[in-house]
């Protein structure tokens, strides 16, 4: 195998490679990361590509940035040529993909392209329509634990208008697949990630695939703005980069940036964010990505890398373009590298494949021929010389991070005990925090799914005590309210304590008795 990287100006760059060498061998794969995305320009480039490589298979993905060798550009034009001597390469594109169809669209991606033989698949996806997430999801049912790569497509930050490009075909709402098959290929992989985590821990209460509508039963762009602050709601989805949120689904720990605020106050993501999910906020740490620097691909006995393909979250060469050229650099010394940055990264790790939004997934390939008792591996070397005010202030963060854990659950615990009802909730009535007594006082089913919305209770009088806490001080106050188990009427007793934070009132807390039925 062996990977010839040029980059584009015009028909007369195809004159600076070897054609008939490549055109030649057995297999021939081109991958074009195009940060233009200009469809006039990538129609002729895709022609003029056909008319040198007849029999070429011919992807390609329009990017955030640009991988070659050791090189990071921008709204540059890479052609990426790998040659295959033992490997068979196919490839297929599926085009009006909605998201609503994007699980099938994987399906079939996969049903169609994986082979007994099969050793890799390489995807692309286009940007702004097709749910990267499900079109992962769909093909992960049909081929599991397959290794896939590649990613989503980008236009350098616009999120005006993304492609996925495919022999002759540029696509706007589709999705691309390679599959590279054969016993003599080896495929190597690892992730780079680097975040931090940090902040007190943020339940999904309400979500649609990738659009989060409530968090912690308050609107998804009011919980943001009340941790990150106004400056960076109004400045979406430029600062969606820089802070994340983080969530562990089936053992993996997924990164999911915002890119859009909605008129209704929701967050729309880059990936689906389930509802229940936990997160906190994360960030790319840089002294964190320093000390767990990648020192490339460490080869048992005869086995060795020929290419390295790298596809990496876009905000890793916005915010640290120095460290995310050294990394690469790494590879660069052993093997030819080429790839990008865009939207989102397949990533296969563990044996399993997820869709991230700030890792760097580095794929090692190579026709050569191993020991049986052997197997590449990559090895994450540590730098020892880490700082000591990083690795204070890193465990600084754990530390706070687990300690608002363990206060969050202690007052959970004591709410549990109380022979009281408690309920706490916010400015606009919603529940973010009770004890099971409290529902039960108020006739609320947890089962319904907006139990926390105390607008909804029947009993006004209940809900205009609730309000004017909000507006003046505590209060209290009793009446009839009809039990939902049995229907019956009983009364109860309400105080209710408005909460302040920094001089506002943030919510309120209330405190509910019964006397028993009437």
């Amino acid at each position: 195998m062996q990977t010839y990287n040029i980059y584009y100006e015009s028909a007369l760059t195809f004159h600076l490679l070897p054609m008939d060498e490549i055109n030649s061998a057995k297999s021939v794969l081109i991958q074009i990361f195009s940060g233009s995305s200009s469809h006039t320009m990538l129609e002729k480039l895709v022609r003029e590509i056909r008319v040198f490589f007849p029999d070429a298979v011919i992807a390609g993905v329009t990017t955030g940035g640009e991988i070659s060798d050791q090189k990071l550009t921008s709204h540059k034009t890479l052609i990426s040529i790998s040659t295959f001597k033992k490997t068979k390469v196919t490839s297929l594109s599926i085009d009006a993909i909605t998201p609503d169809s994007s699980t099938e669209a994987g399906r079939i991606m996969a049903q169609k392209l994986v082979k007994k033989d099969t050793k890799l698949l390489i995807l692309y996806t286009e940007g702004l329509y097709v749910n990267a997430d499900d079109f992962l999801a769909g093909v992960n049912e049909t081929a599991p634990g397959l290794p896939v790569c590649g990613g989503v497509a980008a236009d350098n930050g616009k999120f005006f208008e993304t492609f996925v490009l495919h022999d002759d075909k540029i696509l706007s709402r589709g999705a691309v697949g390679i599959a590279l098959s054969g016993k003599q290929l080896n495929i190597q992989n690892e992730s780079i990630e680097g975040w931090e985590v940090v902040g007190p821990a943020l339940n999904i209460s309400e979500s649609e695939k990738n659009i989060v509508y409530e968090i912690n039963g308050q609107k998804a762009a009011a919980t943001f703005r009340h941790y990150l602050g106004d400056h960076f709601v109004d400045n979406l989805p430029k600062s969606g980069f820089e802070i994340s949120l983080v969530f562990e689904q089936d053992g993996c720990l997924l990164n999911r940036n915002v890119v859009a605020i909605t008129s209704d106050g929701a967050l729309v993501f880059t990936g689906n964010v389930p509802k229940g999910s936990i997160c906190r906020f994360g960030y790319l740490d840089r002294n964190k990505i320093v000390s767990e620097s990648f020192y490339g691909l460490k080869i048992l006995n005869d086995t060795h890398i020929e290419s390295f393909f790298i596809y990496s979250g876009m905000e890793r060469k916005r915010f640290l373009k120095e460290i995310s050229a050294k990394q690469v650099d790494l590879f660069a010394n052993a093997a030819s590298v080429s790839g990008y940055f865009g939207y989102g990264e397949f990533v296969h790790k563990d044996g399993k494949n997820c869709l991230q939004n700030r890792s760097c997934s580095v794929i090692g390939l190579s026709e050569g021929r191993g020991s049986p008792d052997t197997e590449a591996v990559c090895m994450l070397v540590h730098d020892r010389e880490e700082s000591e005010i990083q690795r204070a202030l890193s465990h600084l963060v754990t530390v706070a991070n687990r300690e608002l854990d363990e206060k969050a659950r202690q007052l959970e615990m004591l709410l549990s005990y109380l022979p009281a009802g408690v309920i706490y909730y916010d400015n606009n009535l919603h529940i973010t925090l009770y004890n099971d007594l409290g529902l039960t006082y108020l006739g609320l089913n947890p089962d319904n799914e907006n139990f926390r919305d105390l607008n909804t209770l029947e009993d006004g009088w209940i809900v205009t005590l609730f309000k004017e806490t909000l507006a003046q001080n505590e209060s209290i106050a009793g009446g009839a309210v009809k039990d939902s188990s049995d229907g019956k009427k009983s009364y109860i007793r309400i105080k209710t304590v408005p909460l302040d934070q920094d001089g506002k009132i943030a919510g309120a807390m209330a405190l509910i008795q019964t006397e028993g039925k009437l």
